[in-house]
């Protein structure tokens, strides 16, 4: 999202969350709260919780910022929240603004653009869960051929989701491109190196 208003313009990494994501994750704001669920709504949806680090730079840590407009996109969207330093979920987040969407979006099927995180439940596992969702990934096909039809659930721990699957993604994309340079004839690179 493009930040504006007070000082220059700044694109920001943002996203639009539930307003009980932070409660599910088990973190609280270092200021204000959270984003309460009427602020879910179109229209209602004017709120933003900013990251410690945008709200260090851009703010300099304003003890006073609750309550103040900040513009983006054009709009003006009132301060309800800083996170704590170190929480950037999903990295790497600046900002976060309430999810609202409206009765026709909440009905689409063919919606493939959110992410969805849960809890298991106490004595269920992550492999009778992940059989749980396969099976009402099934039935929805059957049931909704034109939107659902080969797609499938994939879920995973949380754990692996932010640093198993993606770490390997970009180890290998940076080891390639390491690799690139240390064979390409380049004068200018004598020697090439890896540090961990």
């Amino acid at each position: 999202m493009s930040l504006t208003g007070d000082g220059h313009p700044q694109k920001v990494q943002s996203f639009k969350v539930s307003a009980n994501l932070f409660g599910m994750l088990g973190v609280q704001p270092q200021l204000g709260r959270v984003f309460s669920q009427d602020e879910e709504e179109p229209g209602k949806d004017q709120e933003i919780i900013l990251g410690h680090a945008l709200w260090e730079q851009r703010y300099a840590s304003d003890p006073h910022i609750l309550g103040k407009h900040v513009k983006v996109g054009g709009k003006a969207y009132t301060v309800v929240g800083v996170m704590p330093k170190g929480f950037d979920f999903p990295m790497p987040a600046e900002a976060w603004t309430p999810l609202a969407l409206n009765s026709k979006d909440r009905e689409r099927r063919d919606t493939r653009w959110l992410w969805v995180l849960g809890r298991l439940k106490p004595h269920v596992s992550f492999s009778e869960a992940s059989a749980e969702m396969q099976g009402i990934a099934q039935r929805q096909a059957e049931a909704y051929p034109d939107t659902n039809k080969g797609w499938q659930l994939r879920p995973m721990p949380l754990a692996q989701f932010m640093t198993g699957y993606l770490t390997r993604q970009y180890t290998i994309l940076c080891m390639g491109a390491v690799a690139f340079v240390c064979s390409s004839p380049a004068p200018t690179l004598p020697m090439c190196s890896l540090h961990a």
